[in-house]
Order: C-alpha cells, then sequence, then structure tokens
C-alpha cells in the first residue's frame, strides 16, 4: 500500500481513538462501513474522495488533516474515478485551526456531476473558479459559478457539483469549519 494509503489509516485511527470511539461507533458517524474502516486504518484500502469526505466530516476533522505535510516536490492528491464520474482533490493550504479553513484544489472532468455528502454542522464552501464552467446544486437549485461570479453557501446538507464545459474544470474550494471543532 502508498505511504499515503498508510498516513490516512494512522491519522484515522488516531482520530477514532483520541475520541474514544469503537469502529463501530465511527462507522454510525461515518456512513462507512466496519469493514471498510479496519481495512483503511490497516492501510490495506485507499479511500476514495467521497469516502475521506464522510469519514472526516463524520469525526469533524479537516480533509486535509488527513493528508501527509506537503514536501516541497511533491503535493498530496487524492483522486476518484467511477465510469460516470472523475474528481481530483489536491491540498492547497491545509487546515488551519486558528482560521478554521483549509483550500482544495478541486478538478472535475467534463460532463462530471459529483454529489457531496452533508459536512458537519455550521461548514461553509467558498467556490471560486480558475477555469471551465461549473454549477453547483444547493437546495435543489443549480447556480452557474465563474471566474467573474464565485458561490458561498452552507454545505452541512447534501450538495451537487456539475462540469457544463467539454473541459476540465478546476477551482478553488474554501472549506470553512465552526470555530467549535474537537480537532485539536
Amino acid at each position: 500500500m502508498t505511504d499515503l494509503a498508510l498516513h490516512i489509516g494512522k491519522t484515522l485511527r488516531e482520530l477514532r481513538q483520541r475520541r474514544g470511539w469503537s469502529l463501530d461507533k465511527t462507522a454510525l458517524a461515518t456512513g462507512v462501513s466496519k469493514a471498510m474502516l479496519g481495512q483503511i486504518e490497516r492501510g490495506e484500502s485507499s479511500p476514495t474522495v467521497v469516502t475521506l469526505w464522510r469519514i472526516s466530516s463524520g469525526l469533524q476533522a479537516s480533509f486535509s488533516e488527513f493528508l501527509p505535510p506537503q514536501l516541497v516536490d511533491e503535493e498530496p492528491t487524492l483522486s476518484l474515478h467511477h465510469e460516470d464520474e472523475a474528481i481530483t482533490a489536491q491540498t492547497q493550504l491545509s487546515f488551519d485551526a486558528q482560521l478554521g479553513y483549509e483550500v482544495l484544489l478541486i478538478t472535475l472532468h467534463a460532463g462530471c456531476i459529483h454529489n457531496s455528502y452533508a459536512h458537519e454542522q455550521g461548514v461553509i464552501e467558498d467556490i471560486l473558479m480558475i477555469d471551465g464552467e461549473i454549477e453547483v446544486q444547493v437546495n435543489g437549485v443549480w447556480q452557474a459559478v465563474t471566474t467573474s461570479k464565485p458561490l458561498r453557501f452552507v454545505a452541512d446538507q447534501t450538495h451537487s457539483y456539475r462540469n457544463t464545459g467539454n473541459q476540465a474544470a478546476k477551482f478553488y474550494n474554501i472549506v470553512h469549519y465552526p470555530q467549535s471543532r474537537e480537532d485539536e
């Protein structure tokens, strides 16, 4: 297994144990099966971006907390590829506990629709387009996001992203977490 998968597994175990949670309780909080959580903790399985979002939300931890510190020549990247969906998330600024946010660079392939689970209560996302065309669905309404029209929304509900263009779309996703978090 890769160093990234081992790091994710170690982080998952540490966060779970710090809270005094069993695998059963963690599975209930995250919506990820006990078996899958065990495989991730042992480094036997590398989670998709969607699974990692579910785990981080359930544990009330930042997404970037699961990624190793960035090295000078290497940026940690997690990729999700399904037949109908392709998304890549890359940490740009790791979670800052004092400021309460992290910055991710998201690449959404042409024609891709990515459905996101609700994050913990109080999470807010800012979407800032770099290149391409996307729409974000919040409260059942699709809203266009362009380089001149960013979007801010409450992300503690299900929401979706769709690439409406003919090429990969890139955007910054700034995830703001509530100040009452128990990470640190």
